[in-house]
C-alpha cells in the first residue's frame, strides 16, 4: 500500500520529549520496545517532510542498538533506514556518519566487517556519502590484507571505486586512493588493472609541491609494471621523473644520484627513437652542464655511468668490454633485491644486460652507416668482433625497424647502407620524377609530330 505524502509539519516538541523516553524504555523494558515506540514517530517526520527531526529519531534508533550493545539489529535497522521510501539524504548522511564512529569499538572482527558492509550497501550510488564510501572500503581493503591476509578479497573491495570522480575527496586523498588500487593489483599480479589504475592518476597534481612522496611512490610502482612489461624505455622515463623529483625529507641528494645512474641505464638500453636520443641529450646538459644549479651541482653519480654516457654521445665505435662496463650491468641484478616479486629468478636480469649489449652493438652499426656506404661483412665482423651470423640478425633487426636502410649481397660479402630519407624528401624526389617524365613525354610527342610533320611535305 502506497504512503500518501503531505504537507510540511513540525514534530520538534514530540521528538524532544520521545528520545528521552526512548532511553528510558530500552533500560527498563527491552531495546525492540524502544524501537517499536520511535518507528511511528520517524514514519510521521518523514511523510510530513520534517527533516530535521526524522534526521535526529534516525540516529536514535541506531544509538539506541549501539547502546545495547545489539549489532545484529544494529544492521537491520541500518537497512531498513536504507529501504524507506522518499528517505531524505539528510538522514542518511546522519545515520552513515554516526555509525562509522562505532566501528572502532565493535568487539570481534567479523562484527566490524558485516557492519561495514551494511554502511557500504547504503552509501552505493548515492553522491551525497561518495567520500564516506571510500574511506569504508579503504579500511574494508587494510583488513583484509593486513588481518586476514587476504589479498585478492583487499583488492576486489577498492577495485571499482572511482574516486577520480569524487568531488568531496581532496586531491591528496584521491592520489593516495589511486595508489592504493595500483598497490594491491600489484601484489595480485593482476598487471592490466595495475595499468588501468594508473591512467588514472593526475600528473599535474603529483608533480605540485607537497605531493613527493606520492610521486614517488607511484613512479616505483610504475617502474614494477613496466619491468613486467619488458619496456625499458618506459622505465627510463619513470627513473628520470624521480630524479626530477624535489629535494626533501622524502628525496635526498644521494637517491637523486642513485635514480639518475638507473635512468642512465635504462636510456642507454633503450632502442633509439627521437624520444630517447632527446632524453640523452637532457641528461648530458644535468650531468655535465648543471653546475649553475645548486639542485644537481656535484651530483654523485659513479663515474662509469657518466663514462658510458660519454661514448654514446660520441660518434665513435664504443669498444666493449669498456672501463667500468660491469659496473654499469649491474644495474638490474640490484633491481632483482629491491624488486623480488617481479624478478624472483634471473631471466629478467639476463634480458636487461642482453639489452644493454644490443644498445651498444646497434650504436656502432649506426656509426658504420655515417662513415661507410659499402663494407664487407668480414671486415664489419672484425670491427665489431662479432661473428657473421649474429652481425646479420643485428642488420635483419635495423633494417626491418627501418633505423638503417641496408642491402646485403651475400654471394660477394658486402654490405650496403644507405642514408634513409626523410618523408619529405621522398615527396621531392617523386615530385621532380614526375615533372622529368612529363617533360620526357613533351618532348617525345613533339619529336613525332615533327616526324608527320616531314613526311606529309
Amino acid at each position: 500500500m502506497s504512503i500518501a505524502f503531505e504537507g510540511k509539519k513540525d514534530y520538534t516538541t514530540e521528538v524532544q520529549s520521545a528520545l528521552p523516553e526512548s532511553l528510558i524504555i530500552a533500560k527498563n523494558q527491552s531495546l525492540e520496545d524502544a524501537i517499536s515506540f520511535l518507528l511511528p514517530l520517524e514514519k510521521q517526520c518523514r511523510i510530513h517532510n520534517d527533516y530535521i527531526n526524522l534526521k535526529e529519531v534516525s540516529i536514535q534508533l541506531i544509538r539506541l542498538c549501539y547502546q545495547c550493545i545489539d549489532w545484529n539489529r544494529l544492521n537491520s535497522i541500518l537497512t531498513l533506514i536504507n529501504k524507506r521510501s522518499a528517505q531524505h539524504k539528510s538522514t542518511f548522511i546522519g545515520v552513515v556518519t554516526e555509525a562509522m564512529t562505532y566501528i572502532e569499538h565493535t568487539p570481534t572482527l567479523e562484527i566490524k566487517i558485516a557492519l561495514m558492509k551494511t554502511l557500504i550497501e547504503i552509501c552505493d550510488g548515492k553522491l551525497f556519502v561518495e567520500g564516506e564510501s571510500a574511506h569504508l572500503h579503504f579500511q574494508l581493503a587494510d583488513i583484509y590484507e593486513h588481518q586476514l591476509q587476504d589479498i585478492s578479497s583487499a583488492c576486489d573491495s577498492i577495485q571499482d571505486i572511482h574516486v577520480e570522480t569524487y568531488g568531496s575527496l581532496s586531491k591528496e586523498e584521491k592520489a593516495k586512493y589511486i595508489l592504493e588500487q595500483i598497490r594491491l593489483n600489484l601484489l595480485k599480479k593482476d598487471y592490466i588493472r595495475a595499468a588501468i589504475h594508473s591512467r588514472k592518476m593526475n600528473i599535474k597534481t603529483i608533480e605540485e609541491i607537497g605531493f613527493e612522496s606520492i610521486k614517488l611512490l607511484f613512479y616505483q610502482m610504475q617502474i614494477e609494471y613496466y619491468l613486467y612489461e619488458k619496456n625499458i624505455w618506459e622505465i627510463s622515463q619513470a627513473y628520470f621523473k624521480i630524479a626530477n623529483t624535489r629535494l626533501g625529507t622524502h628525496f635526498t641528494f644521494a637517491q637523486r644520484a642513485t635514480a639518475m645512474e638507473y635512468c642512465i641505464f635504462y636510456t642507454l638500453a633503450s632502442k633509439q627513437t627521437p624520444a630517447q636520443v632527446e632524453l640523452l641529450q637532457q641528461l648530458k646538459v644535468l650531468c655535465f652542464q648543471s653546475t649553475t644549479n645548486e639542485d644537481w651541482k656535484d651530483l654523485p653519480i659513479q663515474s662509469a655511468f657518466t663514462y658510458a654516457l660519454k661514448l654514446f654521445l660520441k660518434d665513435e665505435l664504443i669498444v666493449t668490454p669498456f672501463v667500468g662496463q660491469e659496473i654499469v650491468e649491474q644495474i638490474p641484478i640490484q633491481q632483482a633485491t629491491l624488486m623480488k616479486n617481479v624478478m624472483p629468478d634471473d631471466v629478467l636480469i639476463v634480458y636487461l644486460q642482453n639489452e644493454f649489449h644490443i644498445a651498444i652493438i646497434e650504436y656502432n652499426l649506426r656509426m658504420i652507416a655515417k662513415y661507410y656506404t659499402r663494407i664487407r661483412i668480414t671486415r664489419l665482423s672484425s670491427l665489431l668482433s662479432l661473428s657473421e651470423e649474429i652481425l646479420e640478425s643485428h642488420l635483419s633487426e635495423l633494417s626491418f625497424r627501418g633505423d638503417l636502410m641496408i642491402k646485403m649481397d651475400r654471394p660477394k660479402g658486402i654490405v650496403s647502407f644507405q642514408s634513409k630519407k626523410s618523408s619529405e624528401q621522398i615527396l621531392s624526389d617523386w615530385t621532380k620524377n614526375i615533372s622529368n617524365l612529363l617533360e620526357l613525354m613533351e618532348t617525345t610527342g613533339h619529336l613525332i609530330n615533327r616526324e608527320n610533320m616531314v613526311y606529309k611535305i
